[in-house]
């Protein structure tokens, strides 16, 4: 995990190939089920169960704060890395604190570093797409 910034230091692994300091400052683990309705598609709603990790992540020099992920009032960087499992996949996003944007006036993202390693080299599948029908409506 990690981002280059145009207007303040990088958090996490840069993209020169150097991984930067950093922390985990606490985990939540939770379970969830939710119901939402989808503007449009092929269904009225859509239920997705999933089990949830959230990891406190901070610049190693500012980590002895504790908590998970939350920003303290002096304007240190933290940032929450969530991952979600459900029964027919994964997802993941990280979610940068206020830090980030008490740092300057803006937080400006110039490269999202983020890399996934597997522990040995896994097959995969996938069902090929001919781009020849790109709207999911008509499927």
């Amino acid at each position: 995990i990690g981002f280059d910034f145009k207007n303040q230091a990088a958090f996490g692994a840069s993209a020169g190939g150097s991984d930067g300091p950093g922390a985990v400052t606490g985990t939540e683990r939770e379970s969830t089920t939710e119901e939402w309705d989808p503007v449009w598609g092929a269904y009225e709603s859509v239920s997705a169960e999933y089990n949830a990790l959230s990891v406190g992540l901070a610049d190693a020099a500012e980590s002895g704060s504790g908590g998970s992920g939350a920003d303290s009032a002096d304007g240190s960087r933290s940032a929450t890395l969530q991952l979600r499992v459900f029964d027919d996949g994964i997802g993941f996003r990280t979610v940068l604190g206020e830090g980030f944007a008490s740092n300057s006036e803006r937080a400006v993202v110039a490269s999202e570093n983020t890399g996934v390693d597997f522990a040995d080299d896994y097959d995969a599948w996938w069902i090929r797409n001919a781009v020849t029908n790109p709207r999911f409506e008509q499927e």
